[in-house]
């Protein structure tokens, strides 16, 4: 059977509702996904090699972590905060950008975006 085939016989039997259920989901699977990425917390828990740091994320800044290769830069700007160096061959957590958890697998560094309570931006 080729492409061209099952994709004829999809389309000759999907109905309205078919269409219209695939739209909602496909909708609330973005949505979901955009809320899931919005990092909201007041500070960042950061675990790096043995030792974990806390910092505020009231306060625009750089902060430097020590890890497993050297050292991670995370910049906090705008109550959100992101890793802008790391000595890392990939910088695959540069590329992550902001969000709730950033990890850099090589260096050991994981920062996670919680509230004063300790709830993380999921549990609320």
């Amino acid at each position: 059977m080729s492409a061209k085939h099952i994709f004829t016989k999809i389309f000759q039997e999907t109905r309205p509702l078919d269409c219209l259920l695939f739209v909602l989901i496909f909708v609330g699977a973005i949505y979901i996904m955009q809320d899931s990425m919005r990092a909201s917390g007041d500070k960042i828990t950061v675990h790096a090699e043995d030792n974990v740091y806390e910092f505020s994320l009231r306060e625009d800044g750089i902060q430097r972590v020590k890890g497993h290769f050297g050292e991670t830069v995370i910049e906090i700007k705008g109550g959100r905060a992101h890793i802008i160096s790391s000595p890392c061959k990939n910088k695959t957590c540069i590329r992550q950008g902001f969000g709730k958890t950033l990890v850099c697998l090589p260096n050991k560094v994981m920062v996670h975006v919680e509230d004063s309570e300790g709830y993380d931006a999921v549990a609320q």
